[in-house]
């Protein structure tokens, strides 16, 4: 049996060390470097235990180490990602929404419920 386990961006508490290895790794860094390093297989259990994701593993903690080190406790670092194809094209700051949507709550700006789009209540679903 394995298990995966999986945080919530919003019912979860993260680390800084958590963090900074989502911002420098994630799923389409993972995917660009596995097909670098000749790991094109779907099977899940082979891609994972192969020599390619080990050292995908050690080059995350390592970034992650480097960027806690250089930006301590800032939220945003300046990294470009190696798979980027347009420096024009801008992606949503998950980290940044976060923040901002706390901070709003904080304020009474806006109420817990409605803080987050990607969350509704049973009680508020439309009727069909």
């Amino acid at each position: 049996v394995h298990l995966t386990f999986v945080r919530s961006s919003q019912l979860d508490t993260w680390s800084w060390e958590q963090l900074r290895k989502m911002q420098v790794g994630g799923n389409a860094n993972a995917a660009a470097y596995f097909r670098q390093h000749g790991c094109n297989t779907k099977d899940a259990a082979a891609k994972y235990n192969s020599r390619a994701a080990v050292m995908y593993k050690e080059k995350v903690q390592s970034l992650a180490a480097q960027a806690q080190r250089m930006y301590g406790r800032q939220l945003h670092i300046n990294q470009a990602s190696s798979t980027e194809s347009s420096s024009s094209h801008q992606e949503a700051d998950f980290f940044a929404d976060v923040v901002k949507t706390e901070e709003q709550v904080k304020a009474g700006r806006v109420s817990p419920s409605s803080a987050s789009p990607m969350h509704t209540s049973p009680n508020t679903a439309s009727p069909a």
